[in-house]
């Protein structure tokens, strides 16, 4: 069955980084309960300095959930990298996986002329294998008991 996926990247707020992890506490609640009700799996990574979603579902649904980020005070300088119909979902058992990935440095991203990671400049692909690989190490870690470094 297709399935509509959308890829985006945005910036905290300010006010957001004052308190990042309350902040993304209260995301993710309201992530995983709306995207249930909704049938929208998918998973966001943050590292204090971007937020890095894919969001799949139907259509309709997908937007309407990227139009209420677009306006969320939480957010900054919101770009939608890809939004294209796929074969299947890509994280079907999760309302809304979440890695943390503050302290992954990745060759997959772009980086700008300070070194920072920069994904807004990433490849829909790129970017979409980012996000698979951290959720692949993830699970491994989860799986074996392991604690992330």
């Amino acid at each position: 069955m297709r399935v509509f996926q959308l890829i985006y990247t945005s910036q905290p707020s300010e006010a957001f980084k004052q308190d990042f992890r309350a902040g993304l506490a209260s995301i993710l609640g309201s992530c995983r309960r709306h995207n249930a009700k909704s049938q929208i799996t998918g998973a966001l990574l943050f590292d204090e300095h971007h937020f890095i979603q894919l969001l799949e579902g139907d259509r309709q649904s997908v937007n309407e959930i990227s139009s209420r980020i677009a306006r969320d005070g939480r957010h900054r300088n919101t770009v939608i990298v890809s939004a294209e119909e796929c074969e299947a979902r890509s994280f079907p058992a999760w309302a809304m996986a979440f890695i943390d990935i503050s302290q992954t440095p990745s060759p997959l991203l772009p980086h700008d002329i300070a070194g920072e990671a920069s994904p807004a400049s990433a490849s829909s692909q790129s970017l979409k294998a980012f996000i698979t690989t951290e959720i692949a190490k993830a699970r491994r870690l989860e799986i074996t008991g392991a604690k992330a470094a």
